[in-house]
């Protein structure tokens, strides 16, 4: 055999231990991806347990909250964190993840879109939460358990899924701001919405209602899912 082709074949055997090499490389990190957990490459922070917390947001970023018994922030990596800033001001948790030189009249939210099935930019796992004030952007409240709870937005768009609150919630919506009340439990539901906002009652259940809505404002009733609620 020429050197020529024994040349040849030794490069081909090269070429194809190498790719088996890298086929095996590969096949090593994709069995290492958590493939049922979104949030495995975000940038993990500490938090303090406290029971409000305060957003600052803007409207293209969304924010996940979620019962956890440990308390931290996961961010995604290509996020602007240059901007984010966590403080605590007394008892409560205040995340800004606002620009001084973002224009906010040019904002446009999409209101009526699936946007809360979108992974979420900032995820805030707390073990208990008694209140949340959201300034703008998109927050998912899920899965918390509490006696009461007060929920207040502005300008800012609210889905609850998964919340128990033995007691009352209070549901407060300002300034166009808009909420889906989902798969929750509560004893009383106060909602009051003022200016242009809007509440949708997608499949809570609450014992009671008690509704204050504005001339301009909306509230979204879903018969079946009424039945046997109390209003005053």
């Amino acid at each position: 055999m020429k050197t020529s082709i024994k040349l040849l074949c030794l490069l081909a055997v090269i070429a194809l231990t190498g790719m088996v090499s890298i086929d095996l490389l590969l096949k090593e990190q994709y069995e290492k991806i958590d493939w049922s957990n979104p949030y495995q490459n975000f940038i993990r922070k500490p938090l303090p347990a406290l029971r409000h917390v305060r957003i600052m947001g803007i409207p293209d970023h969304q924010v996940l909250i979620r019962q956890n018994p440990e308390s931290f922030l996961l961010i995604e990596p290509d996020s602007r964190q240059a901007q984010l800033q966590t403080s605590q001001k007394g008892d409560t948790l205040v995340v800004d993840f606002s620009s001084p030189k973002y224009n906010w009249q040019s904002s446009m939210y999409e209101p009526w879109g699936e946007w809360d099935k979108n992974q979420a930019d900032i995820v805030l796992n707390l073990p208990v939460l008694n209140s949340l004030d959201a300034t703008f952007g998109k927050v998912v409240l899920d899965g918390f358990t509490a006696d009461t709870m007060t929920l207040t937005c502005r300008r800012a768009l609210l889905k609850t899924k998964h919340i128990q609150v033995q007691s009352t919630l209070f549901v407060q919506m300002q300034s166009g701001s808009r909420a889906w009340l989902d798969a929750d439990r509560c004893g009383t539901l106060v909602v009051t919405a003022r200016d242009s906002a809007m509440v949708s009652l997608e499949a809570i259940k609450p014992a009671r209602l008690v509704p204050t809505i504005a001339p301009k404002a909306e509230l979204h009733l879903r018969g079946e899912q009424l039945q046997g609620i109390r209003a005053l």
